[in-house]
């Protein structure tokens, strides 16, 4: 299906409001489960500090800072009220919605970034030609070398012909952009599609006690996008791209321990994805 890039645009914008609005029949629940703990405090570290969200455990059992500073920043802004927590995990699953589809298309093969199109066309009243002599005998001296004609001593200087200079300013004429879709675009849209509406994703979006969830997907998508980039440039880009991916690594795994065995994109992104030979051997040695 050919689109244009206007309407793909609108079709990704579409997306993320169909994602945003799918669960929006939460946002009058009351807190259920573990809710009244997280919210409470209790099981964050006691909610008395930043500091206790990296010394006192997660739920008792794990250790999640990156988790328990979200609802400690939470109660601060919102207090007892379920409905701010409920619209942060709405926002976090619309933000996972947008990185998949970006991920989607950084995984497929773009064509250059080049600037604008240039069309190459001769000078005005065609090339300039050496005049014959006539009979076809050999030119004169003053033909074949014009520039030991005779002329005054001012005139030594030459200038450019009109005729020349027109030609140069139309030598390179631009041509208008065309708005195009990115290639790959329509499967990145359904791949955005099926991640936010499918009902597995309501335990995440719609429970306030999915936030752990919530905030991994952001994190691991992150971190895969990065890695992607990392694996197809090469410079300064590619070590920045490996540094954010490291960030992104670290910060899922303080959010949910089961992100660890997300180091194995590493390898598969570089022999899947591709990508300069340095970075590839970059990837390797880490």
């Amino acid at each position: 299906m050919k689109t244009s890039g206007t309407f793909w645009r609108w079709a990704v914008g579409s997306v993320l409001i169909l994602t945003t609005i799918a669960p929006m029949g939460v946002l009058g629940g009351a807190l259920v489960w573990d809710d009244i703990w997280l919210v409470g405090g209790q099981v964050i570290g006691g909610g008395d500090s930043l500091l206790s969200c990296f010394t006192q455990p997660f739920m008792h059992n794990f250790y999640r800072p990156v988790v328990s500073v979200s609802f400690f920043i939470e109660r601060l802004c919102f207090g007892g009220n379920p409905l701010g927590y409920h619209l942060t995990n709405i926002a976090l699953h619309t933000l996972a919605t947008w990185l998949v589809i970006r991920l989607a298309l950084a995984c497929t093969p773009q064509p250059p970034k080049g600037g604008e199109e240039t069309t190459l066309r001769p000078p005005k009243g065609g090339e300039e030609t050496t005049p014959q002599p006539p009979n076809g005998g050999e030119p004169s001296s003053q033909a074949a070398h014009p520039e030991r004609s005779t002329a005054s001593p001012s005139s030594s200087r030459r200038t450019p012909s009109r005729s020349f200079l027109a030609g140069e300013r139309e030598k390179v004429i631009p041509q208008p952009r065309t708005l195009r879709p990115p290639k790959g675009g329509d499967a990145a849209l359904a791949a955005g599609l099926l991640f936010g509406l499918q009902p597995a994703q309501v335990g995440a979006s719609a429970w306030i006690g999915g936030r752990t969830d919530a905030l991994a997907v952001v994190f691991v998508l992150l971190y895969s996008l990065a890695l992607v980039r990392a694996v197809r440039s090469d410079g300064r880009p590619s070590m920045r791209c490996w540094a954010l991916a490291a960030l992104w690594y670290a910060m899922a795994v303080f959010t949910k321990e089961q992100a660890l065995p997300a180091l194995l994109l590493v390898p598969a992104a570089v022999l899947c994805v591709g990508g300069s030979d340095r970075s590839a051997r970059i990837a390797l040695k880490a």
